[in-house]
């Protein structure tokens, strides 16, 4: 009966370890199939775009069994987007496509800044008005909306859950 007693009381101390261990591998996992999932959503992202914004800021432990993964970033530039531009003289205008499709932005052109430190970047630019000035820059989705897309969202809330099925049922058994 003592011998029952000490493998049951063995085993409750391993369901916290390996309730941790499996939130911290379904934590890694889910920026690894959120990254992805948002380029299959967005196909002309790269992964040098995408992963980097995602962190996890809190790990989970013995003593708290919660992960929090941070996404962070601002709205991308359209330029990341760009297929081609009309150079004809006069007419202006560039294609991008942002989710498939090609999309004809008409009086619109990429042009390239500078930084401080005098790295360049390009970014695309539209008149607002019919004068010269004002001009806006054209900007797309931030990552962090991206994720919360519903069918994203969705797609992601199964795929963590089941990573995490299969990553405790793992962590028992490995004791």
């Amino acid at each position: 009966m003592d011998r029952i007693m000490n493998e049951v009381n063995a085993e409750r101390e391993q369901l916290p370890k390996a309730a941790a261990r499996a939130l911290n591998t379904a934590a890694r996992g889910y920026i690894t199939d959120a990254s992805r999932e948002v380029r299959k959503r967005y196909p002309l992202l790269k992964l040098k775009d995408v992963r980097p914004l995602f962190e996890i800021t809190q790990f989970a432990s013995v003593a708290s069994l919660q992960a929090t993964i941070t996404v962070r970033g601002r709205a991308l530039s359209l330029v990341r987007f760009l297929v081609g531009q009309n150079v004809k003289q006069g007419s202006g205008g560039v294609y991008v496509s942002v989710r498939g499709g090609r999309k004809f932005i008409p009086h619109a052109w990429v042009q390239t800044l500078k930084t401080k430190q005098g790295d360049d970047y390009q970014v695309i630019f539209v008149r607002e008005g019919k004068g010269r000035l004002p001009v806006k820059v054209l900007k797309t989705i931030n990552i962090p909306n991206a994720v919360n897309i519903a069918e994203v969202y969705d797609v992601l809330e199964t795929l963590i859950s089941d990573r995490f099925d299969i990553e405790f049922e793992r962590q028992l058994l490995l004791k």
